[in-house]
């Protein structure tokens, strides 16, 4: 063994970003790390850079150890769930040997780690106690609960604070500053007139343009809710998914037990089993709601999961019970009446425990909060992270509002590279609702996804994953003479190491030298092309012969 060290230490200056450490995922408003290692001159002191979406977020300098090593940790809180981009950058010398590893991009998944719930009642009730107790004893949920609240006529009534055993709403500041801080918002039976009344147009336009910026809405039913909450011509009917402004009757107040609709019986939050059939006769069986709060019906793009057997409402559709609706990038749902309570106090009594009750909440929950990847159009890539060169698959699933696949469903979209160069795809979804589509970039860096719904614009989502060139054969260029010796010496008599501008004599074990002849057949029978060529210049060579008088 012979081992030739190829130029000196000092002769490969090379500053790199061997590595970053991300942990892989991230929790929402959760403080993480990206940690970079760094390595280069020793004493140097480097500036290194991060960035998303190529504007520079954090900037730090570390000066590297004796052994030219250093670490350098940004801190970021993210704001929103899904995949996300960054990139780490140190500066590239003229000198550099290895430029590309000089920037590290990385995609990290943000998910939540606990759902922050801010929940409204206009006044105690049972469905408000029950929803709040499961919200509470649900170690995923941060619950934030008003429900016995004091109001503006209570402050004017002539009394002093201290005699007022009500808590003041900070309905204000929860409207405005504080409401970005949660991921849903529960309106139960809650009427904001005598809250809102000298702004009520700029606080509900804020829950409105919160829902369309990516929050969750419920409201549910009650004599304080919808049409009788005064919601007509506010900013957040542009939200909801049932129409308001009834002219007669604002309320029913007879019995009735929910009908599942074919949306329904499908959807996440309905499912209450996991065969269809089973869950249908679920909510069969469920205790009759008291009454239900009269609607318009249902709005446009919204989804009726429940509906009355029988009353319609004012667009002669059966009347929702249950409507569910994407607005923007927020989700919203109505329930029409304000006893829900009674799916776990009735089937409790009658020894079915309060699973359907449990089940109907967590599904909402879940759903209305959803994550990326479980919108309506979800642009998934196979990989975060790849190499220069290799093939990504990027996978496209599309669903109704009902949350079935759609198949044979036009979609179509834009592969956006680094320096803003866009590839356009387009393509058919098959029987499960997927389009797949490979990629083979060219560039390093954050690569982009978008697609969407060729029928419906507005029904679309995006991904983002990383491409990076480097080189496991280049993390490391600079000769280690110690190690090249050391290896030699485990040989003895049969190493020898070769230093830099010394002559190359190399290492020859002759006994282990061999001869190996190479003999090919070829089969003229199964190769006529070949036959042919020989058979031509047999010919060839016959009849120079008989030119020349040979034989």
């Amino acid at each position: 063994l012979t081992l030739v060290q190829v130029g000196q230490l000092d002769d490969v200056r090379d500053l790199a970003i061997d590595d970053v450490i991300t942990g892989g995922f991230a929790f929402l408003r959760t403080p993480f790390s990206l940690a970079a290692k760094l390595r280069g001159a020793p004493g140097r002191t480097v500036p290194v850079r991060l960035l998303r979406d190529g504007r520079i977020q954090q900037e730090k300098d570390v000066t590297l150890d004796d052994e030219g090593t250093g670490q350098v940790d940004f801190d970021i809180i993210p704001r929103r769930v899904g995949r996300f981009a960054w990139e780490l950058s140190v500066p590239v010398d003229s000198d550099d040997a290895v430029p590309g590893n000089n920037i590290f991009p990385v995609v990290v998944r943000v998910v939540r780690d606990r759902t922050r719930v801010l929940q409204v009642s206009g006044s105690p009730s049972y469905d408000q106690k029950f929803l709040r107790l499961f919200l509470k004893e649900d170690p995923s949920v941060d619950l934030v609960s008003f429900f016995i609240l004091r109001t503006r006529a209570d402050m004017g009534a002539g009394w002093s604070g201290y005699e007022l055993s009500l808590i003041e709403f900070p309905y204000e500041r929860l409207f405005s500053e504080d409401l970005g801080s949660f991921d849903l918002v529960v309106l139960q039976n809650f009427d904001h007139a005598p809250y809102f009344s000298f702004n009520a147009d700029e606080l509900l336009g804020n829950l409105a343009r919160y829902v369309e910026d990516g929050g969750a809405l419920v409201m549910t039913g009650g004599d304080r809710s919808f049409d009788l909450g005064d919601y007509q011509g506010t900013p957040l009917e542009r939200v909801l998914p049932v129409r308001l402004g009834v002219a007669g009757a604002k309320a029913d107040e007879i019995a009735f037990r929910p009908v599942l609709t074919s949306a329904g019986m499908n959807h996440p939050i309905t499912r209450l089993a996991a065969e269809a059939s089973t869950s249908q006769e679920i909510w069969r069986r469920l205790q009759p709601m008291d009454g239900l709060n009269q609607t318009v019906g249902a709005a446009p793009g919204a989804a009726v999961l429940l509906e009355h057997p029988h009353l319609l409402a004012a667009d002669g559709e059966p009347a929702p019970v249950l409507a569910v609706a994407e607005v923007e990038r927020g989700r919203t749902m109505a329930l029409t009446v304000d006893a829900s309570w009674r799916w776990s106090f009735s089937e409790a009594g009658e020894g079915r425990g309060n699973q359907a009750y449990l089940r109907f909440w967590k599904s909402s929950l879940r759903w209305l909060v959803a994550d990326p990847d479980d919108r309506r159009v979800v642009v998934t890539p196979a990989r975060d992270n790849v190499l220069l060169g290799d093939e990504v698959r990027v996978v496209v699933l599309t669903r109704d509002a009902g949350h079935l696949p759609v198949a044979t469903a036009e979609v179509g979209g834009t592969l956006i590279a680094p320096d803003g160069t866009e590839t356009p795809f387009s393509g058919v979804t098959d029987e499960g609702g997927e389009a797949v589509f490979t990629f083979r970039p060219t560039a390093t860096g954050a690569h982009r996804v978008r697609a969407a719904l060729v029928s419906d614009p507005r029904q679309s989502g995006a991904s983002v994953f990383a491409v990076s060139d480097r080189d496991p054969e280049l993390s490391e260029i600079k000769p280690d003479p110690v190690f090249l010796q050391n290896l030699a010496a485990l040989y003895g008599a049969g190493g020898r190491y070769i230093s830099p501008g010394a002559s190359v004599d190399l290492l020859l074990d002759e006994s282990a030298l061999r001869e190996v002849p190479d003999r090919q057949e070829v089969d003229l029978a199964s190769a006529p092309i070949v036959a042919l060529l020989f058979g031509l210049f047999s010919a060839g060579a016959w009849y120079v012969r008989r030119r020349d008088g040979g034989i």
